[in-house]
């Protein structure tokens, strides 16, 4: 599916903060910016939401994928790649715990549909 996915710059805009050769985790949440939810910073929620590698446009499979460079976030040059593409799943789930706001787990039950990335980093 290829929506996870970390990578290194070919070129880049020179008013963004990115350089070639630059390692970065890339965002791969497309939305339009100009619905009501986009407009009120809930692009979540955009009525033209997609993936990259997944909804079209290229993805992690792709020899090369255009990024707006507000998605790329640059990566230091002692992270490995192979687990960077990882950051994305981890945030999202993450995300997803605090927004439950629960203070102690310990006498809670939760049940996990999916056993891919963002499933199994919630478990």
């Amino acid at each position: 599916m290829g929506h996870e996915f970390c990578g290194r710059i070919i070129s880049a805009l020179k008013s963004s903060n990115l350089s070639p050769g630059q390692a970065v985790m890339i965002d791969p949440r497309i939305y339009c910016r100009k619905c009501s939810r986009c407009n009120t910073s809930s692009t979540n929620a955009c009525r033209s939401w997609g993936f990259k590698g997944l909804s079209g446009s290229g993805g992690g499979f792709s020899e090369a994928v255009a990024i707006d460079h507000k998605l790329c976030y640059p990566l230091l040059d002692s992270v490995d790649l192979s687990l960077a593409a990882l950051i994305e799943p981890l945030a999202v789930a993450w995300h997803a715990v605090e927004m439950a706001r629960v203070v102690d787990w310990s006498q809670k039950s939760v049940v996990i549909i999916g056993g891919g990335p963002v499933g199994i980093a919630h478990i």
